[in-house]
């Protein structure tokens, strides 16, 4: 089988982006410092899965995942709690990629997922997407506000 030999910073950066977001696509790469062809290996090396074609913001957008494999691997060797993604928040989850994505390095090492959040703090009854720590110290919970949330549902996340 094909793929990657030689595992490079930016691979194992794409991986994780993907495993704290749900998802990448092709317009998004370029953030992560990988390209179309390097994506490829990925899903011949079975790192990436193709999840299909998804209408997002208007567009048809290919979506790419984590495979099962992939994901064990940011689990165990990362310690990374997968962020839960599914087709029916492709819109959210793509602007948390985002968001993601334009991060420091150091702030996207911080990142703590929903789920590992709702681990950490089990008292809470929501919280928020995620959370990172800034240069300075300072932890920024992120959300992203869709229609779909109620007041009270907002409220909860602060």
């Amino acid at each position: 089988m094909g793929g990657i030999k030689i595992e490079r910073e930016a691979d194992i950066q794409l991986l994780k982006a993907i495993a704290r977001t749900g998802f990448i696509t092709k317009d998004l790469l370029h953030l992560s410092g990988i390209n179309p062809k390097r994506l490829a290996q990925h899903i011949k090396s079975e790192n990436i899965i193709d999840k299909g074609i998804y209408l997002i913001y208007g567009q048809m957008v290919r979506v790419y995942g984590l495979t099962e494999k992939a994901k064990r691997r940011m689990r165990s060797e990362f310690l990374i709690d997968i962020y839960k993604s599914d087709a029916t928040q492709l819109e959210h989850d793509y602007v948390l990629a985002k968001i993601y994505l334009h991060l420091k390095l150091e702030e996207k090492e911080s990142w703590v997922t929903e789920t590992g959040l709702m681990e950490r703090y089990k008292e809470c009854v929501k919280t928020t997407d995620g959370l990172y720590i800034t240069s300075e110290g300072q932890k920024i919970g992120v959300e992203v506000v869709t229609d779909s949330y109620s007041a009270d549902e907002i409220e909860q996340k602060k």
